[in-house]
């Protein structure tokens, strides 16, 4: 008699058979180097489908009415990450960019900004985009960006967002970083970065 593998289906958590699933990896923070498998089944079970749509629970896992800790793919390293931390259930590792709203998981946003700077539009919109690096700012450092405004409350954004848009008129890329941010990010404080456009970094050989 032929015993086939079983797995869990990540979503209903059914024990069935390996055949008759999905695998995928899926990677819980955007900085995990390697994914976990994933396995989901063919066929969802009548008693969870949450719509006539839902003909597989592959379809659930990016389904934020079915449950938290939903999954999303990045549109720059095409990887499925989870949108929020799962070691601590409140950090979002997703950003939008542009009118279209590109989905970007923290690690290829982070990269983003340090190549393009923060967009004009949204601090022009009253937000202040940005991210939580390194204890040292190691990131932005490393980049060629230089500390412009340091440990700035920000219950009141408009003084760094002035400050910003003033350097970009005067042809510089600016880096928001985090240093801690109440959920929401209504307030908190926050380090402003700057590199001139035609900035480049000289390395000693």
């Amino acid at each position: 008699m032929t015993v086939y593998e079983k797995v869990r289906c990540n979503e209903c958590d059914r024990l069935i058979d390996k055949r008759a699933t999905y695998k995928l990896e899926l990677y819980d923070t955007p900085w995990d180097n390697e994914p976990r498998i994933a396995y989901f089944c063919k066929h969802t079970p009548k008693e969870i489908a949450r719509t006539q749509y839902n003909e597989s629970c592959l379809d659930l896992l990016d389904d934020q009415s079915w449950s938290d800790f939903r999954y999303f793919e990045c549109e720059r390293c095409h990887r499925m990450v989870c949108e929020q931390n799962p070691s601590n259930g409140w950090h979002s590792q997703v950003r939008y960019l542009g009118e279209d709203e590109f989905s970007l998981c923290l690690r290829c946003y982070g990269e983003y900004i340090l190549e393009n700077g923060t967009a004009q539009e949204e601090l022009e919109a009253g937000r202040l985009p940005g991210m939580f690096f390194s204890h040292d700012n190691h990131e932005p450092l490393e980049a060629g960006y230089g500390v412009v405004m340091e440990h700035v409350k920000v219950g009141d954004p408009e003084p760094v967002i002035n400050k910003a848009l003033e350097l970009i008129e005067s042809g510089y890329k600016v880096v928001i970083g985090y240093e801690s941010m109440a959920i929401g990010g209504l307030e908190g404080y926050v380090t402003l970065f700057s590199k001139k456009l035609n900035y480049r970094r000289e390395r000693d050989d």
